[in-house]
């Protein structure tokens, strides 16, 4: 006996959310006995024609609802076919509700796969990623989530559904609406590209629905670093505040060791070694590239660490008293203001600083400047430091002229 399946929608006017939009409802039935659920989609009540089932009009928004409606008809007719073949004697809506709920692989849609990848990556944390990754990806999965609700109006789309013009139409809402630099939208664009990429090599998808897609061009971006004599202020300012003078510790510990945020939270006593020239150094991972750091010590960091730290204290605590980031960024506003420095300190400019002013403004070379920074390659340290590179060519550029004119003379 085969089952009578019959699909409607509707939609709940009751359930209308503060723009006035009633979610699209589905209503499936199997010989008489029926469930109901959410689309995920919600429209304006007029919108709906209750007769033919769709969404009124031909603009975009109506063509993608309607056609997301009709993949959903077809997605609940496939389940229904293959519980037949499996059942000759026939199925229940129970069945079939069950089966609709659990999905199939080649029904997959975007923001279940990413979410997926997200949940993967939240236990492999500490593992195979850092913990920043996990949030930046997080952060992406959320602003792609809010572009399908802004672009769809729909909770989430069919793999099936990706295209060019998704991507390129995301691109200008990063842009427009969200107001991310073309630096960030790139940034975010290649998590989402990724995520297509997976699909793939999962079988999800035959191809990268955004091969076409190129990224946005990106002008030379200027490094914010204090210089000498910003640094000498800074050091021989006392802060009657505590919190500020507490600050001034953790962002001079960075500029003298070019630890990170992250790094500078984890330095703990077992980071500290004898290295082979009988000086202190330090010994960790970078949590952003997983690369090895073996960093010499300065003076200046070494006196930090000897001011909060003590031999009673277990190998494996933090060394410093480490506030938010936030926090210390915005305590770093206050600082540049008393200080009169006129630039936007963050607890990253203490890293700039050390390459910038601590190394390659006294000839470190730049081989060793990205090894001491823990960069995946020297390419990544020219590309970020070229402004500085190129100032530190025009200084021994003048030497040599005057070198050049003392012997002529």
């Amino acid at each position: 006996m085969i089952p009578k399946v019959s699909i409607y929608y509707f939609i709940y006017t009751f359930k209308s959310n503060a723009k006035g939009e009633a979610p699209i409802y589905c209503k499936v039935s199997v010989n008489g006995k029926h469930k109901r659920f959410s689309t995920g989609i919600s429209i304006l009540p007029k919108l709906w024609d209750a007769t033919k089932q769709k969404v009124r009009g031909k603009n975009l928004i109506a063509e993608d609802i309607n056609s997301t409606l009709y993949l959903q008809t077809e997605h609940i007719q496939t389940i229904a076919k293959k519980l037949q073949e499996n059942n000759p004697n026939g199925f229940s809506i129970d069945d079939l509700y069950f089966n609709l709920k659990q999905g199939i692989p080649d029904e997959q849609t975007f923001l279940k796969l990413m979410k997926e990848r997200l949940d993967k990556m939240k236990e492999l944390i500490g593992k195979e990623y850092a913990k920043d990754t996990y949030r930046k990806f997080k952060d992406v999965y959320n602003h792609t989530t809010n572009f399908i609700k802004y672009k769809y109006n729909m909770n989430d789309i069919p793999l099936k559904r990706l295209d060019y013009q998704f991507i390129s139409t995301f691109q200008q809402y990063l842009l427009t609406e969200r107001h991310q630099v073309p630096n960030s939208v790139n940034k975010t664009l290649q998590k989402v590209i990724e995520t297509a990429k997976y699909a793939v090599k999962c079988g999800l998808l035959e191809k990268n629905p955004f091969m076409a897609y190129e990224r946005l061009r990106v002008g030379s971006k200027s490094i914010t670093f204090l210089t000498d004599d910003e640094i000498e202020r800074l050091e021989n300012y006392h802060f009657s505040q505590q919190r500020l003078e507490h600050v001034k510790d953790l962002y001079l510990f960075s500029v003298y060791s070019g630890l990170a945020y992250t790094e500078a939270s984890l330095l703990c006593r077992k980071h500290i070694v004898k290295g082979l020239d009988g000086e202190l150094w330090i010994n960790m991972v970078r949590q952003k590239t997983n690369n090895s750091m073996q960093i010499p010590l300065l003076p200046p960091a070494l006196k930090i660490i000897e001011k909060y730290s003590n031999k009673s204290q277990p190998i494996d605590k933090p060394i410093l008293p480490m506030i938010s980031n936030q926090r210390i960024n915005s305590y770093l506003k206050e600082i540049a203001e008393i200080l009169g420095i006129n630039k936007r300190l963050t607890h990253h400019t203490a890293r700039k600083t050390y390459a910038s002013t601590i190394l390659l403004n006294n000839d470190v070379p730049i081989e060793i400047v990205s090894k001491l920074l823990g960069h995946s390659s020297i390419r990544v340290t020219e590309a970020a430091y070229a402004q500085v590179m190129n100032k530190n060519i025009s200084k021994h550029m003048k030497r040599l002229k005057q070198q050049l004119n003392d012997e002529n003379e």
